[in-house]
């Protein structure tokens, strides 16, 4: 601004020019960092997030003006887990103000993603033995894992073991995550079936005399349907019956016993029975009859006295051993000699049984006395 001061008088006059300058001050300048993103992965932690942050920060500034003044207040860094800080800068100065905006961003990590395994069923029968089991249990373990979100650390809880081979049973599983971000858990069960303890079925002992059989064709039929009551009831893993087809009945006619042991082993059980299957032989038959008899036709006062002798006389043979119950021979029709002729009758006494057959030969014998004669002089005259 220029000022002329002048004065004017009757006589003369003056005047003086001056100047006052006030010089404007130069326009603010406003500086911000630019927008900021990056993956919460590419940090160790939150401090180095942190850091991070706070070196951005001094991105922001001011120049110009008089004596600008610039804020932006306390902003916090995003956590690891991600998310975004706006930066609102703020410029006062005596003349001007101004603001800028920036963002601050961290990416959030992939999502937690907790992975389990099937729940698993199975039967004892599929395994060889507990390290088997065990085996199994420690593979399927290995389905529990995790991925994605930021430094997770997976944990079984406790120990958990495999269900006992021949007691089955189920162990339940608690798998815990846990990261920078959150957690989560997940469960899941390995469950062992075990088998039902074998068990076994069979006839009682039997015990027959050979005499109840027509012939060894019969007793075997009887031993093969003996044997054949003999079964697995409950085979437990699947177990074969016991071959029992190399077993025979005993010999007819020597009786004699089989004992049969039955029994099978499983996984996780076993059991037997036995029982035994006896034939008696009968004794050998046997028949006694009396001594040769031999007569004189003389020694009987007459034929009835002959008949009640040798009828005495047959009475004698009999069986002795009659083995499955043989029959007596009949001798009914057997006659004694005639008195006055003479002659011999001969017994053959036989018995034949199942298994074992005799006889005896005897005879009875009448002589019958020379006829009768005399003698005497001739006729006298």
């Amino acid at each position: 601004m220029s000022i002329t001061y002048s004065i004017a008088d009757l006589c003369s006059s003056a005047s003086i020019t001056r100047s006052f300058t006030v010089n404007a001050p130069t326009a603010i300048v406003i500086a911000e960092p630019a927008d900021f993103s990056a993956d919460a992965t590419d940090f160790a932690d939150q401090a180095e997030i942190n850091a991070a942050f706070a070196s951005w920060l001094e991105g922001f500034g001011v120049t110009g003006g008089c004596n600008p003044q610039g804020s932006y207040g306390t902003p916090a860094a995003p956590t690891l887990c991600g998310g975004f800080t706006e930066v609102t800068y703020n410029v006062t100065d005596l003349c001007q103000t101004g603001t800028a905006t920036a963002t601050f961003t961290i990416v959030s990590p992939n999502p937690l993603v907790i992975n389990k395994p099937n729940d698993y069923s199975g039967s004892s029968c599929m395994f060889a033995d507990q390290a088997a089991v065990d085996a199994a249990f420690a593979a399927w373990l290995t389905g529990f894992s995790v991925s994605g979100g930021f430094n997770p650390v997976g944990t079984i809880v406790g120990s958990p073991v495999a269900p006992a081979l021949c007691q089955g049973g189920t162990t339940t599983v608690t798998y815990i995550v846990t990261d920078e971000c959150g957690g989560g858990s997940v469960t899941a069960t390995f469950t062992l079936i075990a088998p039902s303890a074998v068990s076994v079925e069979g006839p009682a002992d039997a015990s027959y005399s050979s005499c109840d059989f027509t012939d060894q064709a019969a007793l075997n039929t009887a031993f093969a349907a003996w044997l054949g009551q003999f079964e697995v009831t409950e085979d437990g893993c699947g177990v074969t019956a016991p071959d029992l087809s190399n077993l025979t009945a005993p010999v007819l006619c020597e009786g004699g016993v089989v004992t049969v042991t039955y029994g099978i082993t499983d996984l996780c059980s076993s059991t037997s029975i036995t029982r035994s299957f006896s034939v008696t032989a009968p004794s050998a038959v046997s028949v006694a009859g009396p001594a040769d008899a031999s007569y004189s036709s003389c020694d009987f006062t007459d034929q009835a006295a002959l008949n009640t002798a040798f009828a005495a006389w047959l009475g004698q043979f009999e069986v002795t051993e009659d083995g499955c119950g043989v029959t007596a021979p009949d001798l009914s029709n057997l006659t004694a000699p005639v008195l006055c002729e003479g002659g011999v009758v001969t017994v053959t006494y036989g018995i034949t049984d199942l298994c074992s057959s005799t006889s005896i030969t005897r005879s009875f014998s009448v002589t019958a006395p020379s006829a009768v004669s005399v003698a005497g002089p001739a006729d006298a005259s």
